[in-house]
């Protein structure tokens, strides 16, 4: 019986456009490396494979700009 829900599992990534400095690569480089040696977010959560989907999204470090907003 399928289930009535999906649990989304967002797998974060690195923007191409970041400008990163050296230790930042270093740092990415090593969470990359531990990630890939340790259990999957879905088998560290004990959810059923069937009821998962990874979806992948840039990590952004932009400063965010404050518009003002006006109520109409």
């Amino acid at each position: 019986m399928p289930a009535d829900f999906k649990f989304i599992m967002l797998i974060p990534r690195v923007a191409i456009d970041d400008a990163l400095s050296p230790f930042e690569q270093v740092v990415v480089k090593g969470y990359r490396f531990i990630k890939s040696i340790s259990l999957a977010t879905a088998e560290d959560f004990g959810l059923e494979l069937t009821n998962v989907e990874e979806r992948n999204g840039a990590n952004t470090d932009c400063a965010i700009e404050s518009d003002e907003l006006q109520r109409i």
